[in-house]
């Protein structure tokens, strides 16, 4: 089953990798606000590499967000049990 908001339509998550250094997560969330999209959730995740999970309210926006500053990511419908 597919998670879907009334408001917000079929939710996806934007996995973020990044380098390991202070303001790299800061530098993709200014991005996306810059491009008037709310993030609604984020979860820094870290181990070999550094990377974030990231839950917006515009999935277009935040593509074109990420893409306009070279970011590295991968996009993924959520989905429940």
């Amino acid at each position: 089953m597919k998670v879907e908001s009334p408001r917000l339509g079929l939710m996806k998550e934007y996995r973020i990798a990044m380098n390991d250094e202070p303001g790299a997560l800061a530098d993709h969330c200014e991005a996306i606000a810059a491009a008037d999209v709310n993030i609604l959730a984020v979860v820094a995740i870290g181990g070999d590499t550094a990377s974030a999970a990231v839950l917006t309210d515009n999935a277009d926006a935040t593509s074109g967000a990420l893409d306009g500053m070279g970011a590295s990511y991968t996009v993924a419908e959520l989905k429940s049990a």
